[in-house]
């Protein structure tokens, strides 16, 4: 399966290998998109959704400021086939939310990486080691 989504003047291509039916036997997080900031976040989430609405492709909007944290790890614990996340609030969902993991992720993507670097780099490698990211998971760097 392969999805492509637009971003400003990039693309995003996301592709893996088992079929979508083979994917949704088991509730599982397979994707995880960080960028640096909630609006950016929003849009990946409006952007992913509106070429997604024809399939059954669920994706949560994990970010400060958002929801009420309870609500965002509930969420979570669902288990939607791609998240899409600012790294300090996926911390937080990491390490204090019961049920919440990365370990079926195969796809991680980081939009606009030099922002992610500059302003949350730390967070960013926080989230990989915490989040146990396995070194066979596709990782797509984006920066301007």
């Amino acid at each position: 399966m392969e999805r492509i989504l637009q971003r400003g003047g990039g693309k995003i291509r996301l592709s893996t290998q088992k079929s979508q039916k083979q994917q949704k036997q088991i509730a599982a997080t397979r994707g995880l998109i960080m960028t640096p900031t909630r609006e950016l976040a929003a849009q990946c989430l409006g952007m992913m959704s509106a070429m997604a609405k024809f399939t059954d492709l669920r994706a949560a909007l994990i970010v400060g400021g958002a929801k009420n944290i309870n609500a965002q790890a509930a969420e979570l614990r669902t288990r939607p086939d791609v998240i899409v996340a600012t790294p300090g609030r996926l911390i937080d969902h990491l390490t204090n939310s019961s049920g919440v993991d990365l370990d079926d992720l195969e796809f991680l993507v980081l939009d606009e990486a030099d922002r992610l670097c500059k302003c949350s780099g730390i967070d960013v490698v926080i989230v990989i080691v915490i989040g146990g990211i396995d070194v066979h998971v596709a990782c797509y760097i984006f920066a301007n």
